[in-house]
C-alpha cells in the first residue's frame, strides 16, 4: 500500500468510539467512588471488585470490537492503519475519561475530593507524628490542593498509554494482511 490512510477517517470513527469507550469507564470509575464512599461492608468490596472486572473487560472487548470493525469496514486498511486508529481511540477515550474525573471531583462532588484528602493528610500526619514541621506541613497542603489536576493528568497518561499498548497488541491479530499480495498484484 503506498497511499497513507485517510487521517480523516481514522480520526473520524476514533472519535466516536473514543467517547463512547471514555464515557463507559468513566461511569464504571464513578460508580466504583461512589461504593466506596459509602461505608461498606465485605459485600461492599465484592461489589466493587466486581464492578472493576467488567470495567477491565468491557474496555478489552469493546476496543477489540471497535477496531475488528474499523479493520471489516475499511478492508484496505492494513495493521498500522488499524493500531494508528487504536491509538487515537485511546487518545480520545483517555482524554474523556480524565475530564470527566476531573469534572467529578471538581464540580459534581468536591466534598469527596475534600474528604480524601483531608484523611491523606490525616494518615500522613499519623505516620510521622510530631515529627513534622509547619513548613512541610504547609508544602504538602499545597500539593493536595493540586489533588484534582494531579489526578487529571496521570490518569490521562495511564490511560493514554494503556490504550497504545492494547492496540499494538490487538492490531497485529486483527488486521489480515497479506505480505505477498503486492507482489502478486505485479504480476498479473
Amino acid at each position: 500500500m503506498n497511499n497513507p490512510f485517510p487521517s480523516k477517517i481514522l480520526w473520524d470513527n476514533a472519535a466516536r468510539d473514543g467517547l463512547v469507550l471514555g464515557l463507559f469507564t468513566a461511569a464504571c470509575r464513578l460508580l466504583i467512588d461512589r461504593m466506596t464512599i459509602a461505608e461498606g461492608s465485605a459485600g461492599m468490596a465484592i461489589l466493587c471488585c466486581i464492578v472493576w472486572a467488567v470495567k477491565f473487560g468491557g474496555c478489552l472487548w469493546f476496543m477489540k470490537y471497535c477496531m475488528e470493525k474499523f479493520s471489516r469496514r475499511y478492508s484496505d486498511a492494513g495493521t498500522a492503519d488499524t493500531a494508528r486508529y487504536g491509538r487515537r481511540t485511546a487518545l480520545l477515550s483517555a482524554f474523556v475519561f480524565s475530564a470527566m474525573l476531573l469534572c467529578y471531583m471538581l464540580v459534581i462532588d468536591p466534598a469527596s475530593t475534600e474528604a480524601r484528602t483531608g484523611m491523606m493528610m490525616e494518615m500522613f500526619s499519623q505516620m510521622y507524628g510530631t515529627g513534622i514541621d509547619t513548613n512541610t506541613m504547609n508544602a504538602l497542603r499545597q500539593t493536595m490542593d493540586m489533588y484534582p489536576q494531579v489526578t487529571f493528568v496521570s490518569t490521562l497518561v495511564y490511560s493514554y498509554l494503556y490504550g497504545v499498548i492494547l492496540s499494538s497488541i490487538l492490531a497485529r491479530h486483527i488486521a489480515a494482511n497479506d505480505p505477498f499480495a503486492e507482489f502478486m498484484n505485479k504480476n498479473d
